[in-house]
């Protein structure tokens, strides 16, 4: 995004809500900046438009975007987020985790590795960003439940076996006209090159 003029940073962010809005009927007011590439500049043009910009935690990056090219495996990203369970009994705060959903072995090593981990570790509890921000309208249409296509996957959970709200959704991108499932709002967050799902993981 640094490398980009004003007027492409305005262009990529509009197109993106226009395509997320069309997709799901709402447009999520976080974004998370392709690669963590952001500066004051773009950020204030992020922030201008309306946008909160959102980073995951320096270090926190789960590799999960190398599994479908062969250079790091479901097991290494597993493996990989255990050993940040191994620091968090000293962590003073939470932590936000990057992962993707672009292709499926990237949502399948999430959905069979590290949610059933991070759903039964002690004392983890996994929240939106903007829950855990303590923000109730997280979209510009403010806090209302949308809609995903039929055909469209979703994994829900509750960090603490209480809640019964989704942390963690993938949608298949397809627009089918008919039957909808309705999810929460708060887990998705956007970025320039579409929906991402990011989630925090925070010490309760």
């Amino acid at each position: 995004m640094t490398s980009l003029s004003n007027e492409q940073i305005v262009a990529e962010l509009k197109w993106t809500e226009k395509a997320i809005f069309d997709t799901i009927g709402v447009t999520p007011l976080y974004w998370r900046p392709p690669y963590g590439d952001v500066d004051n500049r773009v950020r204030n043009i992020a922030t201008q438009l309306g946008f909160k910009t959102s980073i995951w935690t320096q270090g926190f990056d789960t590799d999960d975007w190398n599994v479908p090219g062969g250079t790091a495996t479901a097991q290494s990203v597993v493996d990989t987020f255990k050993s940040w369970l191994a620091k968090f009994p000293t962590m003073s705060t939470g932590f936000i985790v990057l992962e993707h959903d672009l292709f499926a072995q990237e949502v399948d090593v999430s959905i069979n590795g590290i949610l059933p981990i991070a759903y039964t570790t002690k004392g983890l509890v996994m929240e939106p960003i903007a829950q855990c921000l303590g923000d109730g309208k997280p979209y510009k249409e403010g806090a209302g439940t949308f809609k995903l296509p039929a055909g469209s996957n979703s994994t829900t959970g509750s960090g603490n076996g209480n809640s019964s709200t989704p942390t963690v959704i993938s949608g298949n991108g397809g627009k089918t006209a008919g039957a909808t499932t309705s999810v929460n709002p708060t887990s998705v967050i956007m970025t320039s090159a579409g929906i991402a799902i990011t989630a925090i993981f925070a010490m309760f």
